[in-house]
């Protein structure tokens, strides 16, 4: 069994990684456009990439 201090570093380490892939994921919505734009991605092509990363 887990100690109490490592019991909660481990907690820290599973905020941690929640948090970066919220971010992430949320990073990605708000860069489609330019992406789009600059990349000349269509619709298809676009979701395969947000696939990769969800």
């Amino acid at each position: 069994m887990l100690t109490s201090p490592s019991r909660w570093v481990l907690c820290g380490f599973l905020l941690a990684g929640t948090t970066i892939n919220y971010l992430d994921r949320q990073t990605l919505s708000l860069l489609a456009p330019m992406m789009r734009e600059e990349l000349n991605l269509n619709n298809e092509k676009l979701g395969l990439l947000f696939s990769f990363f969800y």
